[in-house]
């Protein structure tokens, strides 16, 4: 019923008017109700309910009131029946006085509580901005600054952490800032320490902070609201110059000085420097002395980048023209430019090679395919960066690298060929790799050769120290045995002294330590000696390398890497936990300890209980943290407070000894609901709250798992139900140990019976996915296809009527696909061929060249006599074209690199070249694909003699000197190779 004061007072009857003479009454027939479910916080609206009035009452106003014992407050602007709390309000306790239409009458509530704000930050760290975020030499991420520069806080917004989840306006919190560095203390650890009078939110950095020793900085921001205060920390700022040094350094050193030629180093070590000046600030940037050096070899990269893309280009459109323009292209660069080509110019050659057939550059394409390319591949399980193939180490490859130097000296390829093979990019990388992992064992072999425990361990330091500096390739050039001295000489100790045999193995090594940690009695004997787990992760760190470094031959004999990989997970998680639970016995019998003991046991319980099973069977000392319980506090002796909150408190205590899902979460929700219904001036004697607030989120986190097992359940379909299942079951050895036992523990909780539907589909599905995969592996034999059109096809329908997550099983779908598309190729070869093979038969011959070795094998098996013609037309194609080829050939051998060979006969050798090719039929000169080389020969030669007669006619010019001067500008405009020409065919002229 609506008690608005709109009431039209002529409505009312008498009987109900009060006289003005009497006196307000009071009563408690108004109470306070707020719209949010969670209660009396802050934004919410409460709301005054008179609907406990009689029916023929008016209100004509109201009054909210803060109230303080006695002592009550009007509360500014608080006029309506709704009141929105204020932040103000927090912690209060307010009221609502309703008065009557004719003022005489007063309606008052009872008082109700406000939930207090509990501030915190919204971010893990304050933001300063002024410096750059890179990589130090060491390896290590840093912040940095440099002296002079100016740093600068941002502001963190502030919320509430309590009930009312509330952001805390800007304008509402003050903040203060004191700027600090890191110094040594007395006992040898590090503290911060106040820099007087930087208070502000922007600190400048002296100038002499590095005298100072100032090389840490953070800012400790406080925030204030209410009658809260609350701080935080920034992460630390590297006050140096030696990262600006170091870049400097290094783009001094991306000319590489050390060869014969100047070369540039790799291209994406240049982009790398310029990422990392992109990410200085601008005062940074201007320290950086030599960016002019980064920045012309930048325009040369890009200038690189333009002819690599045109050679790249040549792939699918490989003609005289487009391969002339890209070998101009090539020829316009400088030495330093050209050594940016890397991959591409043997692109480009091989370009050369199909055009022009010249039979030094397939040896020298060859030995680059078969011998350097196949030093290194991509293994995805070490690395997205290619690595060595070789399977013993660094000396595997020092015979390969020697292997293809000789091969240049056997095969006798020209100087011109010898180059392209010796200066290949991936060979010169693999000698510069050999030259520095070599430099490392000369340091390890120092361990050995040494007998005295304490230069030992100083020689491994170093060695150690040299093998982190090597790069992921170069490291996996090193043996396991290299790397177990160097741990070895860490200890003094003789090598050959692991804890697992290293004559066992890999996979029995493996075995053997999963199986010393299998159960308890396992985990307690490991414990007594290494009671941090250390030994036992340096033990499964070094399995994991040696797994890395092992040839793929012996990985596949390794099943159980991946629980290998799980158990240096749990072991980093256990010994977190295990870590504190030892702080808290050293802390149990220490005075003065209670509130540190207290918060390190909460949040080492918290964290134990959010082990895994696997993990906590880890945690060696568990029965410390088991057995214990919080310290007694002084402030608990309040006998009120013990009466109104023990049944509570015994009532979470037990919340641990559950084993059952719908028990424990139905004591969940009736201890919270009797927590909120606890007097907040007891609720801080609720001692082990925290443990129901882990509960909570125990409750939420199983029921979010059950919602999506239950919805995997409803699927009728067994392959959807499997897909969505092997994620959940995931999911579920994710969880927890202590969720695991209540979710395993409750049978009405379904999740046996989803155990048991996955068990039975799963194996189906795995016997239907190991047919198709033998199918598939069965259509290639010896390199050749073995299966027809028909096989291929039916094999294809198969293989779409697998789900994804089948699919995905398939380890030879490469295969398929690969088969599929050779089909689709062949078939339009065939088609294209049949229908030209008598009218263009070159054409098909072309075509039938481009066929890889597998379409040969399928063409040959489906369309056999077609495959038999064309191979004859080849044949006599190949025959006819000899005399073309030959002068192809001697063309070529008129050119050394970009210049003209030394040949005393020049002239009458590119004459006699031009008469074989005007003696050749139409169809033989189409195969002379470097004509334009020859025509370009006799154009030089001809500007050449122009220039000659130049400097013949000096002798009978009238005017000697002005002829000299005539000539000696012709003779200047001829191009390096125009100039070479004229020298080598007549004496250089004295200029």
């Amino acid at each position: 019923m609506n008690k608005s004061k709109l009431v039209i007072l002529a409505t009312i009857p008498a009987a109900v008017l009060i006289p003005t003479t009497v006196l307000a009454a009071s009563t408690s027939d108004i109470f306070i109700e707020s719209n949010d479910n969670r209660g009396n916080v802050i934004n919410s609206v409460l709301n005054a309910n008179v609907s406990k009035l009689s029916d023929n009452t008016i209100i004509s106003s109201y009054q909210w009131y803060y109230v303080d014992g006695l002592k009550e407050s009007e509360i500014i602007g608080a006029k309506s029946s709704n009141f929105t709390v204020p932040m103000e309000a927090s912690g209060k306790q307010v009221k609502v006085v309703a008065t009557d239409f004719d003022g005489i009458k007063k309606y008052e509530s009872t008082e109700v509580s406000i939930f207090p704000l509990e501030l915190a930050f919204q971010e893990k760290f304050a933001l300063i901005v002024g410096g750059s975020d890179v990589i130090n030499e060491s390896g290590d991420s840093i912040f940095f600054t440099l002296p002079g520069d100016t740093l600068s806080v941002t502001d963190i917004d502030v919320k509430d952490i309590g009930k009312a989840e509330y952001n805390i306006p800007k304008e509402k919190v003050s903040y203060t800032y004191q700027w600090m560095y890191k110094v040594q203390s007395h006992d040898g650890g590090w503290v911060y320490s106040e820099i007087p009078g930087a208070t502000g939110s922007t600190y400048v950095v002296p100038e002499d902070a590095l005298q100072k020793n100032m090389k840490e900085i953070i800012v400790k921001v406080t925030a204030k609201a209410l009658d809260q205060t609350i701080s935080i920390s920034t992460k630390n700022v590297t006050v140096t110059t030696d990262v600006i040094a170091s870049l400097i350094d290094k783009i001094d050193k991306i000319i590489d000085k050390s060869k014969t030629k100047n070369e540039y180093v790799p291209m994406d070590a240049i982009q790398e420097l310029d990422e990392i000046y992109q990410s200085f600030t601008q005062a940074a940037k201007m320290k950086v002395s030599n960016y002019d050096v980064l920045q012309k070899a930048l325009d040369d990269i890009a200038l690189v980048n333009k002819v690599v893309e045109m050679i790249g280009k040549l792939e699918s459109n490989a003609n005289e023209s487009t391969v002339n323009t890209a070998r101009q292209a090539v020829d316009n660069l400088n030495l330093l430019q050209s050594s940016l080509l890397g991959d591409a110019i043997l692109q480009l050659t091989e370009a050369e090679a199909l055009l022009n057939n010249n039979s030094q550059l397939k040896t020298a394409t060859n030995i680059i395919k078969n011998h350097i390319v196949t030093l290194r591949s991509i293994d995805g399980l070490v690395s997205s960066m290619p690595i060595y193939t070789t399977t013993g180490g660094i000396e595997d490859l020092v015979v390969k690298v020697d292997a293809i130097k000789e091969m240049v000296k056997t095969e006798h390829l020209s100087k011109e060929y010898a180059s392209l093979v010796l200066n290949h990019t991936i060979l010169k990388e693999a000698e510069l790799d050999v030259k520095a992992v070599s430099g490392f064992i000369a340091k390890v072999d120092k361990i050995v050769a040494t007998t005295i425990p304490q230069k030992k361990k100083t020689l491994a330091q170093t060695a150690d120290k040299a093998h982190k500096a090597l790069s992921l390739r170069q490291q996996l050039l090193v043996t396991s045995e290299t790397m177990e001295i160097i741990e070895e000489g860490k200890k003094g100790l003789v090598p050959g002294s692991s804890p697992v045999d290293p004559t066992t193995g890999l996979a029995e090594k493996i075995m053997a330590l999963l199986g010393s940690v299998a159960d308890k009695s396992g985990v307690d004997a490991i414990f007594k000696d290494d009671p941090r787990l250390d030994k036992l992760a340096q033990e499964v760190k070094k399995l994991i390398s040696e797994y890395n470094k092992s040839s793929k031959e012996e990985k596949l004999t390794v099943n159980n890497i991946n629980i290998l990989k799980s158990l240096e997970t749990d072991i980093r998680a256990a010994q977190k936990v295990i870590i504190n639970i030892t702080k808290l016995d050293e802390m149990e019998s220490t005075e003065g300890t209670t509130l540190k003991y207290n918060s390190l046991f909460r949040t080492t319980s918290s964290a134990f209980q959010k082990l895994t099973p696997d993990q906590q069977l880890l945690v060696g000392n568990a029965d410390v943290l088991l057995g214990g319980n919080l310290k007694d506090d002084d402030k608990l002796n309040d006998d009120e407070a013990e009466a109104a909150t023990s049944d509570l408190v015994a009532s979470i205590a037990s919340l641990p000894t559950l084993d059952k899902y719908n028990e424990y979460k139905t004591e969940v929700t009736e201890s919270t609901l009797q927590y909120k219904k606890i007097d907040s001036k007891y609720k801080k004697y609720v001692t082990n709250y925290y443990v129901l607030t882990d509960a909570t989120k125990h409750v939420k986190s199983i029921d979010a798992f059950l919602k999506k097992m239950n919805e995997a359940m409803l699927e009728k379909s067994d392959e959807r139900f499997l897909t969505k299942a092997k994620t959940i079951e995931s999911s579920y050895l994710k969880l927890p140990a202590f969720q695991q036992q209540l979710i395993f523990g409750d049978s009405e909780v379904g999740y046996l019976a989803f155990k048991e539907r996955l068990t039975n589909t799963s194996s189906d599905f795995s016997t239907k996915v190991q047919e198709v995969e033998s199918d598939i592996q069965d259509l290639i034999v010896g390199g050749e296809y073995v299966k027809s059109f028909e096989d291929i096809r039916n094999l294809e329908i198969v293989y779409k009527r697998l789900s994804t997550t089948e699919r995905k099983e398939i380890l030879s779908g490469k295969i398929l696909t690969t088969a599929i598309s050779d089909m689709k190729k062949v078939q339009q070869f065939a088609t294209n061929a049949q229908k030209n093979i008598l009218k263009k038969p070159l054409t098909v011959v072309n075509d039938f060249k481009k066929l890889n070795n597998l379409q040969l094998s399928m063409l040959n098996k489906e369309f056999n006599d077609l495959y038999l013609a064309i191979s004859n037309i080849f044949s006599d194609v190949e025959n006819q074209q000899g005399s073309a080829l030959t002068l192809v050939e001697s063309i070529n051998n008129l050119f050394d690199g970009g210049d003209y060979k030394e040949n005393p006969n020049f002239e009458g050798e590119v004459n006699d070249l031009l008469s074989l090719y005007d003696s050749l039929d139409a169809t033989n000169k189409k195969y002379v694909k470097n004509i334009s080389k020859l025509n370009s020969a006799k154009k030089d030669l001809d500007k050449v003699y122009e220039v000659r007669m130049q400097e013949e006619a000096i002798v009978n010019s009238p005017d000697s000197e002005l002829a000299r001067e005539e000539f000696k500008r012709a003779y200047n405009k001829l191009n390096n190779k125009l100039a070479k020409l004229y020298n080598q065919l007549f004496d250089e002229p004295s200029l």
